[in-house]
């Protein structure tokens, strides 16, 4: 089989896994539902994905290389930009990634749950997948994209604070996990959503401008 059909094969096998387990969960579904939705074999699906812990990592790998091209591509459009409008682009960005999808969001935090877990079968089965590698270099390149514009915003001085990107990251993911426990509390209305999203971008965009302008000074 053709590398590009292969790939494209892939595709189109992650976006049915991705919308069995935005129904099931990440620990819940089967490969049986996955091969269904995806109007394959199981045979097909275990010759592509062997197991279920590695296609849920495929699926995490997928959705973290597409967040990995948003970023990317606001930083090649921000070049007359200062660090600091920069980052506040990317955290935007990220922001939208995640809730024009809110399934991303809820499958990284539970992803990130289960990953961590110790002693766990399926963590540790997890963590032994062929895209465990793949996902490492990805937060990587994406590391290193968010501390390179967070030194240069240091470098003309639009940014004063030590903040690493690891941290804007840390930060953009506990935006999402609150707007989600918001939008989902009994009472909260669908037709609220917009204007409260728009409430939240401002006020984390406020906050974020603080959190990269005000320098940390040392205390003993």
């Amino acid at each position: 089989m053709k590398e590009s059909t292969r790939l494209r094969k892939e595709s189109f096998i992650l976006h049915a896994a991705a919308g069995v387990m935005q129904k099931k969960g990440l620990t819940n579904f089967t490969m049986e539902e996955v091969a269904e939705k995806a109007n394959i074999t199981k045979v097909t699906l275990y010759s592509y994905f062997e197991s279920k812990e590695n296609l849920t990592m495929a699926v995490c790998y997928d959705v973290h290389t597409k967040m990995s091209h948003v970023v990317k591509a606001v930083i090649e459009n921000n070049t007359d930009q200062n660090g600091l409008e920069s980052c506040i682009s990317i955290k935007s960005a990220m922001l939208h990634f995640f809730l024009e999808n809110p399934f991303r969001a809820r499958m990284m935090h539970e992803f990130l749950s289960i990953f961590n877990m110790p002693d766990n079968k399926l963590s540790d089965a997890m963590k032994s997948s062929s895209y465990r590698l793949k996902l490492n270099e990805n937060s990587v390149g994406l590391g290193g994209m968010l501390n390179a514009e967070l030194e240069r915003g240091r470098r003309d001085g639009s940014i004063q604070s030590e903040t690493q990107g690891i941290i804007l990251f840390i930060y953009v993911m506990n935006c999402i996990a609150g707007y989600l426990t918001m939008v989902s509390m009994p009472g909260f209305k669908d037709d609220n959503t917009a204007e409260f999203l728009e409430e939240l971008t401002d006020y984390h965009e406020l906050v974020a401008r603080t959190m990269l302008t005000t320098p940390v000074h040392a205390t003993v």
